[in-house]
């Protein structure tokens, strides 16, 4: 029953996924030890950094290592770059991150979404939120399968938790300010913000404008093919008629115009590329 409760009602797995980014924020503030901290919560993995002395090889950005949940995941395990320049105004002795992962990303599933990588989350200590980063914070995902089908797409996408459910493009997943970097079966995700990330996998179903234009001049050809033929078939039909109006073989060609007609008709009528679908 509880199960179907948390499958069937959204604002309650809205409210179950705030309550455990309160639970997240509770562990941070209590690992204030100089050594990361990990917690193994059976379906989820938290590791909290006390990044204190923020020192790396460029003096931008510092990498941390997403927890392993399950032995077998540790090929997919994310890596993660924080900015430094994310974390500069925020007081040293508060400067914990926590890097979470997850065993499924079912509850964040909404709409049947298709995700490729595992799931991660990145919080900052104190309820702080990591937005608008001039320097962007960098993930690299390892594709969990990797066969894409046709006419679909990776895509970056981070969860956003902070929307109306009432509004639902402002919640779920969406792809504001992130970009896709795919190389090979490794995906780099490159965002301005820190929430709950994953790789989807996204239909592409949409038709330039270009493809518009050259369906439209064929579906006009042909259009104008059937026109022509129909006009001939009448004529046909015509000319027989009158030359010889009381022989029965000549009004046979009758009932195949007019059914040639029709087709016609209704072919140009409901075709599914029409003048109201050609680029502007």
């Amino acid at each position: 029953m509880c199960a179907d409760l948390f499958k069937n009602d959204w604002t309650m797995r809205m409210m179950f996924i705030g309550v455990e980014r309160g639970l997240i924020h509770n562990m941070m503030n209590i690992s204030i030890t100089g050594e990361p901290v990990y917690y193994n919560l059976r379906n989820l993995a938290l590791t909290v950094f006390n990044l204190t002395n923020l020192t790396s090889a460029d003096d931008k950005m510092v990498k941390i290592k997403a927890p392993e949940l399950l032995p077998e995941n540790n090929s997919y395990i994310p890596e993660t770059w924080i900015p430094i320049d994310a974390l500069q105004n925020i007081p040293e002795e508060n400067r914990r991150v926590g890097v979470v992962t997850y065993k499924s990303p079912n509850q964040f599933l909404f709409k049947e979404e298709l995700v490729r990588t595992m799931a991660i989350r990145i919080e900052v200590d104190g309820g702080r939120q990591l937005q608008n980063l001039i320097t962007p914070l960098k993930m690299k995902f390892k594709l969990l399968d990797l066969i894409i089908p046709v006419n679909y797409s990776l895509s970056c996408q981070y969860f956003n938790e902070y929307g109306n459910i009432n509004l639902p493009d402002t919640v779920f997943w969406k792809t504001d300010g992130c970009v896709t970097k795919i190389n090979d079966s490794v995906v780099e995700c490159i965002c301005n913000h820190a929430t709950p990330f994953a790789v989807l996998l996204i239909a592409d179903l949409s038709i330039d404008g270009v493809h518009w234009q050259v369906l439209s001049y064929i579906s006009y050809i042909g259009c104008g093919l059937s026109a022509f033929f129909t006009a001939i078939s009448f004529l046909t039909y015509v000319i027989t008629t009158y030359v010889t109006p009381t022989s029965p073989k000549c009004r046979l060609p009758a009932f195949p115009f007019v059914l040639h007609f029709e087709l016609d008709l209704f072919r140009c009528m409901f075709h599914p590329v029409s003048i109201s679908a050609w680029p502007v």
